[in-house]
């Protein structure tokens, strides 16, 4: 029976501690595409973000902005933007409270000068590291500068030592999908992921299972972190990184390996999508 195999990237098939996606992962995907199954990118990062991953030749398709924005054999089957105002509203309430806020579009992405400030250090840290370049964010734009009513469909928040961050929570959590703590993965410190209300990566599974015709049952999730928790509780089989947050592990069926000690690779084999041994 084929199934539907949606992947995480951050933590899950990108290992933020090599700054690669593991060989044995390479080719777990690669015979599971060979033995029929469909696999798919799903992440909260944005569309242009994913260009590197999405080439793999064993990706189908993707989910991309948390769920709000899937493609499936290089069409966009679904999008679903954030309501006109919610981006004044979420860079306002990231200045009162001092919080770091970046407002993504498809290919573009907003912040204040902290936000800003912010990135820079993120980033010259991750380059230190060895990251290639373009598999981190593109520097935001100033908000006030460029952002002119742009469609925008996920926010990413980052707490500072001063942000109110009670403040900030209860801002959002009523008005939006908050998904609280980035991966233990990422090394950014604590913050979220804000998507519209209803919104999660589990709508974009549901999308994408209607599309091809194959029932919830068969489509099989894997994910570490906060922003997972939706799609590895709706997939009809879901798998948690052995590196994932807690929030991820208690949402899914069973606790793979460390993404960096074959955790994909091992999971495919136990779910008998692949026959190797790695």
């Amino acid at each position: 029976m084929k199934k539907l195999i949606f992947l995480d990237i951050d933590g899950t098939l990108f290992s933020h501690k090599t700054f690669s996606v593991p060989a044995s992962a390479i080719e777990a995907c690669r015979e599971a595409k060979e033995n029929g199954h469909l696999l798919f990118l799903s992440s909260g990062r944005s569309p242009v973000l994913t260009k590197v991953f999405r080439e793999m030749d064993f990706i189908s398709g993707q989910i991309c902005q948390d769920g709000a924005y899937a493609e499936a054999e290089g069409k966009i089957i679904f999008e679903h933007p954030m309501e006109e105002g919610d981006a004044v509203y979420l860079m306002d309430l990231a200045e009162r409270t001092r919080a770091c806020v970046t407002i993504r579009g498809v290919s573009e992405y907003f912040s204040d000068e902290a936000g800003i400030a912010d990135y820079h250090v993120r980033f010259n840290e991750n380059m230190k590291r060895g990251r290639d370049p373009k598999t981190f964010p593109a520097e935001p734009l100033l908000f006030r500068e460029y952002y002119h009513g742009q469609a925008i469909y996920k926010a990413d928040a980052f707490f500072r030592e001063d942000t109110d961050r009670e403040q900030f929570i209860n801002g959002v959590k009523d008005r939006f999908n908050w998904m609280g703590m980035l991966s233990e993965s990422d090394n950014s410190g604590m913050g979220g992921e804000i998507a519209s209300a209803g919104i999660s990566k589990a709508t974009s599974i549901r999308m994408i299972s209607e599309y091809y015709h194959v029932p919830m049952a068969d489509t099989i999730a894997f994910g570490d972190s906060a922003n997972d928790k939706e799609m590895l509780k709706a997939a009809g089989i879901s798998v948690a990184m052995g590196n994932g947050a807690v929030i991820a592990k208690e949402a899914a069926n069973f606790v793979t390996d460390d993404i960096d000690e074959d955790g994909i690779a091992n999971a495919f084999r136990k779910l008998g999508l692949i026959d190797q041994c790695f």
